[in-house]
Parts: C-alpha cells; structure tokens; sequence
C-alpha cells in the first residue's frame, strides 16, 4: 500500500520577504472599486477639521474607505469594522495594512465626517450604481437592474432613470437610517467591552426593553427589527432554560 503525501505547512516559519495582500485581491473585486473612487473625491473639506502638529493621525481617505466597504457589505458598527480590519483581507488592503480601533473610526465619522457622511455616501452609492460594475446586492435586499450596453435597445425613457434613481435614493436613505443607529449606539457603549459572559436574563430582558424603546422612536428596518425579535423570543428564553439547570444542579 502506497503512502499519503501531504504538502508540507511553513505556518510558523519565517520569511524573507512579507506576503503582498495586493496578490489575493482579483483585479475585477469591488473593491478596488471602491479604492479608486474614493481616491477621486475631494476631501478638503474633510482634511480642514484636523489641527496641524501632534502625533500623526489616520490618513481620512483610508479611513472613509473602510467605513464605505464596510456599508456596502452591512457592517455599520464601530467594533464590526475594526475587527473586519484585523480579520479580512480586502479591508485590510484599503487599509495599507494599519489597524485602526474601533475609538478612532467611531470619532473619525462621528467628528471628522459630521455633516458630511451622508452626501459622500450618497455619492458613492450612486457613482458605483452608474459604473454598472457592483450590482449592490449586498447592500440592498432587490438591487437596481441597469440596461446593458449590449442590448440591442440602448435607448431609455427619463421616466424611468428617474422612477429607478427616486428608488435607488430610498434604498440609500434606509441604509444612512441603519448606518446612524449603529452610531449611537457606539457613542452610547462604555469605553471598554462589556462582559456578557456573565449577563442574566433579567439582565438581557431589560436590555431588550430599553432597545425596544429606542426602535419606537426611530425607524427601524425589518432586518434590525427581526433581530432584536430573535433576541427576544429565543435567545432570551434559552438563557432563562440554562439558568434554571444551574441552579437545579448547584
């Protein structure tokens, strides 16, 4: 009987020269897409919030790129982003490879982009719409269908570019709703992360009233809304089973 041969793992060992990220990024993803839009918009008005002198800071155009990529791909939160940076390797090509923390993107848009994350998101969503290359369906539930060059019929009606982009723009504004939402309640978290491992029911349950309270008075999409249901009606009786058993077993 013939022996296996397996290819040999170099996991631990050192090299020479470091790995290019740039090698796994195909040249058709997104997000080089992304990259390249982003690199043509005017940030001066960005760039003007930062004092000069002090330790340097965050270039804003890397920054904005992430928080993008991250919209397209239903990551609003702080945290999602910055560990999405640690973790996956097209963020962390935008990036060039620097970590940001979740403090310094939250301050970035919550400061540096106040006023103004809304418009350039707008834009860029619009811009990427246009291109025909990203079919958004990441970001939206039905995408945007856009004719082909290729088809025969070239021509469309100004009805329907408007009727497609009156749609397109509520789709964007649903998703600025959710992307603001996740803001506040990043400015809302303590500093450091909150043990949960030690969170009880009673506990969970009035966390769920209290973000209950808050979707009241805002307008929450379905998604969001489905997720705190979940919470609610599974993870939250789940917790309570498990507590019984505890204290059944000491």
């Amino acid at each position: 009987m013939k022996r296996a041969v397996f290819k040999q793992s170099y996991q631990n060992q050192p090299v020479l020269f470091p790995f290019e990220i740039e090698r796994l990024i195909l040249p058709t993803h997104p997000v080089r897409l992304i990259n390249s839009i982003v690199d043509k918009l005017d940030l001066t008005s960005v760039i003007s919030t930062y004092k000069g002198g002090g330790a340097s800071s965050f270039h804003p155009r890397m920054l904005l790129k992430v928080l993008i990529f991250g919209y397209l791909n239903n990551l609003y939160s702080s945290r999602k982003i910055a560990k999405a940076i640690n973790e996956n390797i097209y963020f962390m090509w935008l990036s060039g490879q620097s970590f940001p923390d979740f403090r310094t993107i939250n301050q970035f848009r919550g400061k540096r982009l106040n006023g103004q994350i809304e418009d350039i998101f707008r834009q860029v969503v619009l811009l990427l719409c246009e291109s025909g290359v990203v079919s958004l369906k990441e970001v939206f539930t039905d995408g945007t269908k856009i004719e082909s060059v290729a088809n025969r019929y070239t021509f469309v009606w100004k009805g329907s570019i408007e009727k497609h982009k009156h749609r397109l723009e509520e789709k964007i504004q649903s998703v600025l709703v959710e992307i603001n939402q996740a803001i506040e309640y990043d400015n809302q978290e303590k500093e450091e992360t909150p043990d949960t491992s030690t969170l009880t029911s009673d506990e969970l349950n009035q966390k769920i009233q209290v973000i209950n309270e808050k979707l009241k008075q805002t307008q929450a999409s379905k998604k969001l809304q489905k997720k705190v249901d979940k919470l609610q009606n599974e993870s939250l009786p789940k917790l309570a089973q498990y507590e019984n058993h505890l204290q059944t077993m000491g």
